[in-house]
């Protein structure tokens, strides 16, 4: 079995691997960050865009929690390129609102295992 870095996207073309990993940097949804990005026009189109654009931001679940933000496409990721990501989708979700909500939030970078 091939060995494979955490930050590979979540596509699986390699039918032989059932496994594929990944990591996710974004930001926790508040009530106040899912409010502000709700009234957004721009959100609901990225939302709808990120389906086919991996590098767009868009909302998951993790954990039972849900996070804004967007999967690296890189094999190899450093800390300083997570915080680079960090800042880089910060600076995308303020597009998005109208007040910079974004600003006091910590990103968080998860790790996640694929099993297809």
């Amino acid at each position: 079995m091939e060995k494979r870095s955490l930050s590979q996207p979540i596509e699986n073309n390699d039918q032989k691997d059932p496994v594929a990993t990944t990591i996710f940097v974004g930001f926790p949804l508040t009530a106040d960050l899912a409010y502000d990005l709700s009234k957004s026009s721009k959100w609901k189109e990225a939302r709808i865009v990120s389906a086919s654009n991996p590098g767009e931001v868009q909302e998951i679940v993790f954990q039972d929690k849900k996070y804004v933000g967007r999967y690296i496409q890189k094999d190899r990721t450093t800390i300083s390129e997570l915080e680079l990501e960090g800042k880089a989708v910060r600076a995308r979700l303020k597009e998005f609102l109208e007040t910079p909500s974004v600003d006091n939030l910590h990103y968080v970078a998860i790790a996640q295992l694929m099993l297809f």
